[in-house]
């Protein structure tokens, strides 16, 4: 899945838990190993970048705002999400199966090689059970 359109599904997600008091902005980072090609977003809240831009991207996006939240906001913040990082492999490995399914319906994808995958890892994970 393209990982700038999953990020925005993932601000989506991450908005309707904390609410739209809060400013949510986006930093998307690749390896130094890919080359990012033309790559044009035209939201200043949202960065695509190479990993050695990281700081800078920060600092730039700090810039943006004069509306900082306290100390207590990022603690109930904190308190809001971590119910939401505490999930099983299993879980996680369902959303994975889930995006890649959704992908194939709003994609035009070779179905069978998504299948194939879904499957194969089903067959691993359940000869992985059986041995444990």
């Amino acid at each position: 899945m393209n990982p700038i359109f999953q990020n925005k599904l993932h601000t989506k997600a991450l908005s309707s838990v904390i609410g739209d008091d809060y400013t949510i902005y986006s930093v998307i980072v690749f390896s130094e190993r890919c080359t990012l090609k033309k790559v044009s977003v035209s939201d200043n809240r949202i960065k695509v970048i190479n990993r050695s831009y990281l700081n800078y991207a920060i600092q730039e996006l700090s810039l943006l705002t004069t509306n900082y939240i306290t100390q207590s906001k990022v603690d109930d913040i904190y308190n809001l999400l971590y119910p939401y990082s505490q999930v099983t492999e299993e879980i996680k490995a369902k959303h994975i199966d889930d995006i890649k399914i959704n992908h194939i319906i709003n994609q035009n994808v070779d179905k069978n090689d998504v299948v194939e995958d879904i499957m194969e890892k089903a067959i691993t994970d359940n000869q992985e059970n059986e041995t444990a």
